[in-house]
């Protein structure tokens, strides 16, 4: 799979403009939102290739957002990624058991999210 353009999901504009920071430098193209709304919104519009998802976010967590691309037939093969302070077991097992391709926790390695990401596109 070849990942280009890449939907960081995040309340945290600061975590945003650092996973925009470490994942361009490796010649990703990447857009951003604040919420699981704002998300489907723009995924509507323009598919990206991979979605960075917080799991804790205003109007909508990343749950419903996660549950909600998984069950539409347009989004359903995006592969998201959630990347998230909640670090419970029965967390990662639920986020992956509803379709996630990933699971990382927060503080994160920038060398491991490009990891995560290499994976996937090898996939």
């Amino acid at each position: 799979m070849t990942i280009k353009h890449i939907l960081i999901v995040d309340d945290d504009r600061m975590l945003r403009m650092l996973v925009t920071h470490t994942l361009s430098a490796h010649g990703f193209h990447i857009s951003e939102a604040g919420n699981g709304q704002e998300a489907l919104g723009l995924v509507a519009n323009a598919a990206p290739d991979l979605i960075l998802l917080d799991g804790n976010m205003p109007v909508m967590d990343g749950m419903e957002t996660l549950g909600r691309l998984k069950a539409d037939s347009e989004t359903s093969d995006i592969p998201v990624v959630m990347l998230t302070a909640r670090r419970e077991e029965s967390a990662t097992q639920s986020a992956l058991e509803a379709g996630a391709a990933g699971y990382l926790t927060k503080p994160f390695n920038p060398d491991d999210l490009v990891l995560a990401v290499q994976r996937i596109a090898a996939a």
